[in-house]
């Protein structure tokens, strides 16, 4: 028999499936639930939901849409389009994610300009430590 992942009272879009070692892992997004995220769910062989649904993707008021999913074993890469920096259009963001749909790592700070002319911004590993990523500036290509 099929099985139901979502209740039916939002309107749910772009589904995408991956087997991941020993589950598949379902994702979708939703564009009338109360957080616009990205949802995925994990479904073992016999069709029995091993990870209950939860967001993957956390936009705050935005939207998250147009989920891919590249299954790594004992994680995931998800890459997705976001709204979130509202210049009329979407761009791509990446999350690392666990076998438990959990990001692997925790954004502390999100890209900020820095006084020379790059982005930076800070991520918490699993194990605790903290690490300052650094991209080329908005204006960088200016120069």
């Amino acid at each position: 028999p099929p099985i139901q992942i979502t209740d039916g009272s939002t309107k749910t879009r772009g589904p995408t499936v991956v087997w991941n070692k020993d589950r598949y892992v379902i994702s979708w997004f939703d564009i009338t639930a109360d957080s616009k995220a990205i949802y995925a769910t994990a479904v073992d062989e016999s069709g029995v939901i091993v990870v209950p649904t939860k967001a993957i993707s956390n936009p705050g008021p935005f939207r998250s849409r147009y989920p891919y999913l590249r299954p790594l074993g004992d994680r995931l890469l998800a890459v997705y389009s976001d709204d979130r920096d509202q210049n009329d259009g979407y761009e791509l963001y990446s999350r690392m994610i666990s076998a438990e749909l959990d990001p692997i790592v925790d954004v502390v700070s999100t890209f900020a300009d820095t006084h020379w002319g790059t982005r930076e911004m800070v991520v918490r590993d699993p194990d605790g430590r903290m690490w300052s990523l650094q991209a080329p500036g908005s204006t960088a290509g200016d120069r």
